[in-house]
């Protein structure tokens, strides 16, 4: 993230954000600072940023009302902002050296001004300083420990040292203190995304998507994601359970990859974010799909299906004849999944309620093929895998099942 993108959120932000007159005190040791407009006896409504919090008192240690003339806060904004904006100037040209000399003269003027010190900080990154970053972003945070802007950058300068426990830390942080922060939302899903927390990442991406008015957020996640595709790993791992003691037993191989792994985050961003209201059965067969099929979760692939099974089995306007159709997928799907856990009773029940809705559907065929060998029932694991080349005689995955089972 170039500070270039920071200092121009920080002055939109500012721009748009109200003039803060009270102070919220919570007892975790946070505070907000906004403008309250709605008191009750067991909540309060404070406008921050646009943005309506609502925090109940037993939540709050304290509210203060700033006292000082407003008209000498909006000046002190008004200026900061012009500071500000003439540093953008020169991060246009990349003369970061001035950006700082802005920043530091307009700190002499204004020396507790949180936004100067978080605009210092960003720029110091920018130019690799990392630890004289968080240095100031931590002087920021002691002018207002509610500071969105420090947060971000210590969430960026925390990666930028390879702890990104840290930086979601730091971005959660800085989102906890403006809910509508569109580029915190982004770099956190780039955090969970290196750790491997493919949904939650692509959950924040979806957020920031769904905050930012322009439309440019979906655009750049999807450069995002086609970066990490082509910079991808070309090398794959196949997830095959088996006994060499038990040749006979033939596994559909589940071929994994960190391109597909990538690719499947394409997937699941455009599925999440075309969501309109409550999910349906069709979203969580997808989710289920892509977590089985792309990431070899099986536990997830899991529980997403089963989540699609109840959701279609209450469904009372869906056309019997599809209704049919996804019955049969998501009892196959269940059954590749449980076979591939080694829950063989499981995948066997799964791929006879798929044979209910569709008996000619050879992936559920070859599934009991598969269990029958596993337990030992031989003549009925041929019978199987013959009704199969019935219906497919090119089935290569039913020959090569029936060669291994020629001296059973």
């Amino acid at each position: 993230m170039g500070i270039k993108v920071i200092f121009i959120w920080i002055i939109l932000f500012c721009f748009i954000g109200v003039s803060s007159a009270d102070t919220i005190y919570l007892k975790n040791g946070n505070t907000v600072k906004g403008k309250i407009v709605e008191k009750t006896d067991t909540y309060v409504k404070i406008n921050f940023a646009d943005v309506t919090l609502t925090y109940w008192l037993d939540e709050i240690e304290r509210i203060e009302t700033d006292t000082t003339d407003s008209r000498k806060i909006d000046e002190n904004k008004d200026t900061v902002l012009l500071i500000l904006r003439n540093a953008a100037e020169y991060i246009e040209k990349g003369q970061l050296d001035k950006v700082e000399e802005i920043c530091r003269d307009g700190l002499k003027e204004f020396p507790n001004s949180a936004l100067l010190w978080a605009s210092l900080a960003g720029n110091t990154l920018d130019q690799g300083r990392i630890d004289e970053a968080i240095e100031y972003c931590n002087k920021a945070l002691s002018f207002n420990s509610c500071c969105a802007e420090a947060y971000f950058v210590l969430g960026l300068a925390s990666s930028k040292k390879g702890d990104e426990d840290k930086a979601i830390q730091k971005f959660q942080e800085a989102v906890k203190c403006d809910p509508s922060f569109t580029l915190a939302y982004y770099d956190l899903g780039i955090s969970y995304i290196s750790k491997q927390k493919y949904s939650e990442g692509i959950d924040m991406w979806v957020k920031a998507t769904q905050l930012d008015k322009e439309g440019s957020t979906e655009k750049k996640i999807e450069n995002t994601i086609n970066t990490y595709i082509q910079n991808a790993s070309p090398s794959k791992m196949i997830i095959q359970k088996t006994d060499s003691s038990k040749p006979w037993i033939l596994l559909p191989p589940l071929e994994m990859s960190q391109k597909k792994i990538f690719e499947s985050l394409l997937l699941e961003y455009k599925t999440k974010l075309q969501i309109k209201g409550v999910p349906d059965f069709v979203y969580y067969i997808n989710l289920g799909g892509i977590n089985y099929y792309y990431r070899g979760d099986f536990d997830k692939g899991l529980e997403e299906m089963k989540m699609a099974l109840s959701m279609l089995i209450n469904n009372k306007d869906l056309l019997e004849e599809e209704k049919q159709k996804d019955t049969n997928y998501i009892h196959r799907l269940l059954g590749d999944i449980y076979l591939h856990k080694l829950e063989f009773e499981l995948a066997e029940q799964n791929y006879h309620e798929a044979l209910k809705s569709n008996s000619r559907d050879t992936n559920s065929l070859c599934g009991l093929g598969i269990v029958y060998t596993v337990k030992g029932d031989f003549d009925k694991a041929r019978e199987i895998y013959g009704k199969v080349l019935d219906l497919d005689p090119n089935s290569s995955f039913a020959q090569e099942a029936l060669r291994r089972l020629e001296n059973k």
